[in-house]
């Protein structure tokens, strides 16, 4: 399995038990060298985000469970607060 699949399947575990949904994709250009992470809830006036860019190689010196770990922690804070990073 691939660092970015193992990335989604850490992101996918931990999700299941938070009550927002968190993705992962590819970002377009630089030849596919970034990813950013999403953390969506939906919420009654709309919807709240938490986003994060990093690049592969990031992803690869931290691994996909401590990335993942951190994102869901990060998100979770700044969706509790209403805080959304631009």
């Amino acid at each position: 399995m691939t660092r970015l699949g193992e990335l989604v399947r850490h992101l996918a575990l931990l999700g299941a038990s938070r009550p927002y949904s968190m993705t992962v994709r590819l970002m377009e250009g630089q030849d596919g060298t970034r990813i950013e992470l999403r953390a969506s809830r939906a919420g009654t006036p709309g919807v709240e985000e938490y986003a994060r860019q990093m690049t592969l190689a990031a992803l690869e010196r931290d691994g996909p469970r401590a990335v993942a770990e951190g994102f869901a922690r990060h998100a979770a804070v700044a969706l509790a607060s209403g805080s959304r990073p631009a």
